[in-house]
């Protein structure tokens, strides 16, 4: 009796949820009284924010992409890359092309803009006719930027722009890697790329194909390190390959614990030889070498908890520990309005640091820049079937403690924050206007 309670208690989390995303369940929130992105952006001091300057917080820039569609976010060494793909008559002539066949027609291309982090000028657009991977964001390396589309990989150099080289690294001849559909990352030399159901490793200097390994791809994430490459996918494995030779070194198979098992691949972390991996609500431990497992938790009372949902976890090392946040959706019936927790875990003794419920209903974005965390919430004020809107509030807290410096609100309904990316003491923030044919903006707020 007790498991079938279980059940349904958790098929009512997911009913909750979807009822919720459809604008049905209101929530008697306030609307906010102000919008940190209606003001004015300014120049600033240039020093990087921290918890005790966090009422300095202001607008530097804004930056319009020319797109309607998803738009993603890379940031180093005092650039941000900003990926995304539009209509060839919207963006125009890219500085800088591709030299290969389009594949598609119609006009759509696939656009990398480069953009100097204290300004928002513009300092280089790279185009190429094909839709990128909008799973793999570009990945920096020294002085190169990897951008991958949907059967090649190009190498450009990261501070103008230069291409040097593309190449198609699928076989479009093989069903099994028809479309880039993991990550991109880089270890030893070698790039690594998700095909669907094959892992590909590409020389980095040349954009030859080395070898390739059949394993499952679909939503895959990729987490290089110690001569291995360690691959999850939406099935619940975790794969770990040599990186010279393309060999399997171990595997392991986990049942995902979540709601929709053919959705979501588990995340990986490696720290110190050790790899995380977050998979449903089931944090677990391996020793990354042989893949023994180390130990296994369940997230917040196993399934007595809430579920956790997009967006996916972030993990890092601050200060020689290594965390992990998530979001978890709560609710227990079909009236109980939703609500999120954020919840933070010390990966040394695998027990939760603490949790904090987010104002309004639902999370949208999570980021960690050295010790502030950075989340995103929203809300509904309007039940369906009138137009939903949205508040949001972006919230900087402590990591270490939880304690919350500066809560920013916004009070645009038709504002939704899709992404967020704290780097060079700044936070970058994707945002998109709903009622306005989801116009994308970068926002990048400092001090």
């Amino acid at each position: 009796m007790r498991k079938v309670l279980r059940r349904c208690h958790r098929l009512s989390l997911v009913w909750v949820s979807i009822i919720a995303l459809l604008g049905v369940v209101a929530c008697g929130d306030p609307p906010p009284s102000s919008s940190i992105f209606a003001q004015q952006p300014q120049q600033g001091s240039g020093e990087a924010i921290d918890l005790q300057s966090a009422s300095q917080i202001h607008p530097l820039w804004a930056y319009q992409p020319d797109t309607v569609l998803s738009t993603a976010l890379t940031s180093a060494r005092g650039i941000v890359y900003i990926s995304y793909d539009s209509n060839v008559s919207i963006v125009g002539a890219g500085d800088n092309t591709g030299n290969f066949t389009p594949t598609l027609s119609g006009g759509s291309v696939s656009v990398l803009d480069a953009v100097d982090a204290p300004s928002g000028r513009r300092l280089w657009r790279f185009q190429a006719p094909e839709l990128p991977d909008v799973a793999a964001r570009p990945v920096v390396v020294n002085e190169t930027i990897y951008f991958a589309l949907s059967y090649h990989v190009c190498a450009l150099n990261a501070q103008n722009g230069a291409v040097c080289w593309c190449t198609e690294v699928i076989d479009r001849a093989n069903n099994a890697e028809y479309i880039v559909d993991g990550e991109l990352t880089f270890a030893n030399g070698l790039l690594f790329v998700g095909a669907y159901q094959t892992l590909i490793a590409v020389d980095a200097a040349t954009g030859k194909r080395v070898w390739s390994a059949q394993t499952p791809m679909r939503s895959s994430h990729l987490a290089p390190g110690d001569g291995l490459v360690y691959v999850s996918a939406a099935d619940g494995q975790i794969s770990a390959f040599d990186t010279s030779a393309g060999q399997q070194v171990w595997r392991a198979t986990q049942v995902p614990d979540t709601p929709f098992p053919n959705s979501f691949a588990p995340v990986p972390y490696l720290d110190v030889g050790t790899l995380y991996a977050l998979s449903g609500r089931k944090l677990v431990a391996y020793q990354g070498r042989r893949g023994d497992l180390l130990w296994q938790v369940s997230l917040n009372g196993g399934d007595d908890g809430g579920n956790l949902f997009p967006p996916g976890p972030v993990f890092a090392d601050v200060g020689g520990t290594p965390y992990m946040l998530a979001l978890e959706l709560n609710g227990s019936t079909l009236i109980t309005p939703v609500t999120t927790q954020l919840i933070v875990y010390n990966l040394h003794t695998h027990q939760p640091l603490w949790s904090k419920q987010l104002p309004g209903q639902f999370g949208e974005a999570l980021a960690l820049s050295s010790d502030e965390v950075y989340v995103a919430s929203a809300t509904f004020d309007r039940a369906y079937p009138s137009p939903s809107q949205r508040h949001f509030w972006l919230t900087m807290m402590d990591l270490r403690s939880g304690q919350v410096a500066r809560q920013l609100q916004n009070n645009d309904s038709s504002f939704r924050i899709g992404q967020l990316l704290g780097d060079d003491g700044r936070l970058f923030v994707v945002g998109q206007y709903v009622d306005s044919g989801n116009r994308s903006k970068v926002y990048a707020l400092g001090r």
